[in-house]
């Protein structure tokens, strides 16, 4: 079943208008499969404050790599505290100076190019001042709990329309002292690492601290291809045309859809938590099992991701022989808070079928593409060359499939990253929660802590949640083997 959000966020303020214009709105929010519940609530139409970070720059163009449609950043972070909607709304206003793209909107000219236009446009601050249903608690930092802590955007309609590109919501709960807010934006205008560093600027700015990290705006441009004769440059586009790491999967906006539910429909999801010890003990065992001369820099993260590949590649019928990781490449050639996407990829060469069980070799496989993939002669063509190719999609009305083809796995870690830095004043007690939905694609974070009666009973440190959806098919076999290896790690 199709889970949809009807959501009207009524009179928008003109363009040009300077003023913040509270408004009261009722919408239909679908909380759960079948259960609707009118509510009334508020809407503050928030305006970056002047001048802002991009000067008298009006037009913020968008890379290859930015033109990510029907994809967005979901985030909820839950405090132990009403906010206070005035300070919120002021350091709200304050941030989106210093990070303009977020409340600009989505132009494409005659030419296709397209670009964040920076014209005095404002974003929707949703308020619900008293929050019906429950606060998400101890749930896993991945669950399916979030719809009624966000206000949706339109990701149909926001090419040459007054869409924002990202909206907050509050959602208070007077019983507990508690206040959960609520991101959604579009993956066009900022990536993972980009929306961290927006809510901890707004978080500081919220505390009355200085903004950091704050964004150096910097107007983008198509990295060039290295300088290369014309006949490697032309074996290169010859060998990337069935080059799995540079051709994704693309479909039509109705055939993705279909995909995306199909592929919903017959998976569920896995939720597991994985401690230091256990991650120290698991990596341990992944270099042991190396051959000598094996790669040793495999990672904590290599052996959790293999240790998921190789237990499902014991009961899936078509075995996961491609591992794909989902990596940001800020640290390599750009600085840390440039603007917009800067997602790289890194895919294993096909593994051979004794090594598709074999921790180590899982592990080393995933080091070596990462290797490979930051050295500075792969990846300065890569990075080019997705340019070219995501904007070429999009200019064909093509959308990058979210469901992964068979013997396929994706890692994306979150894992040095750390959400609960916005704490907005709680930095023991604030917890932190996402959404994600693809099968056979893994999400990492830094764990919640435990907490009881407003007090941390458990800091977590070092634990990390892992949440993925596997074929239903396999589930239970899936999920016991994983139980069997993490307890045999305590």
């Amino acid at each position: 079943m199709a889970l949809k959000y009807y959501f009207s966020l009524g009179k928008r303020p003109y363009v040009g208008d300077s003023e913040v214009h509270p408004e009261v709105i009722k919408f239909t929010n679908l909380l759960a499969p079948g259960a609707t519940q009118e509510r009334d609530e508020e809407i503050i139409w928030v305006f970056p404050e002047t001048p802002t970070a991009a000067g008298e720059t009006q037009r913020y163009p968008l890379l290859g790599t930015d033109i990510l449609r029907l994809h967005f950043v979901q985030t909820m972070h839950l405090i132990p505290e009403i906010i206070d909607v005035s300070r919120f709304q002021k350091a709200l206003s304050k941030a989106l100076a210093l990070y303009p793209t977020f409340a600009g909107r989505l132009r494409i000219d005659s030419n296709n190019d397209r670009s964040i236009s920076l014209t005095n446009s404002s974003i929707p601050l949703v308020i619900d001042r008293d929050a019906q249903g429950p606060a998400l608690g101890d749930f896993a930092i991945i669950g399916y709990h979030m719809g009624s802590y966000l206000a949706p955007i339109n990701l149909h309609s926001l090419e040459n329309h007054d869409e924002a590109l990202i909206s907050i919501k509050l959602s208070m709960f007077p019983r507990t002292g508690e206040t959960a807010i609520g991101v959604m934006m579009s993956h066009q205008v900022a990536d993972g690492h980009l929306a961290l560093a927006f809510m901890r600027t707004l978080s500081n700015l919220y505390q009355g601290f200085s903004p950091e990290p704050t964004t150096a705006f910097i107007i983008p441009s198509p990295a060039p291809l290295p300088p290369i004769s014309i006949r490697r440059l032309f074996n290169l586009l010859s060998a990337v045309k069935n080059d799995p790491r540079y051709k994704p999967n693309t479909y039509t906006e109705t055939e993705a859809h279909e995909r995306t539910i199909k592929s919903i429909e017959e998976s569920v999801p896995v939720n597991i938590r994985v401690t230091a010890q256990q991650m120290a003990k698991l990596k341990t065992l992944a270099v042991a099992g190396l051959p000598e001369g094996g790669n040793a820099q495999i990672s904590r993260q290599d052996a959790v991701t293999a240790l998921l590949v190789t237990s499902m590649n014991k009961f899936l019928d078509v075995k996961v022989d491609h591992v794909r990781s989902v990596w940001n490449y800020r640290a390599i050639t750009s600085p840390v808070h440039y603007g917009g996407n800067a997602i790289g990829l890194s895919m294993t060469d096909t593994m051979p079928t004794s090594d598709l069980e074999d921790l180590s070799a899982v592990s080393s496989a995933i080091r070596n593409a990462l290797i490979k993939a930051r050295s500075e002669e792969e990846f300065g063509v890569m990075l080019p060359l997705m340019h070219l190719k995501l904007t070429d999609m999009a200019n064909r009305g093509q959308f990058i499939g979210s469901v992964l083809l068979p013997g396929r796995f994706v890692i994306n870690s979150d894992v040095n990253a750390d959400w609960r830095a916005a704490h907005f004043g709680h930095p023991d007690t604030v917890r932190f929660f996402s959404a994600h939905k693809e099968n056979r694609y893994a999400r990492v974070y830094q764990s919640n802590p435990e907490i009881i009666d407003g007090k941390v009973v458990d800091p977590r440190k070092g634990s990390i949640d892992v949440h993925l959806r596997i074929d239903a098919s396999i589930h239970d076999q899936f999920v016991a083997e994983l139980n069997r290896v993490l307890q045999s790690l305590e």
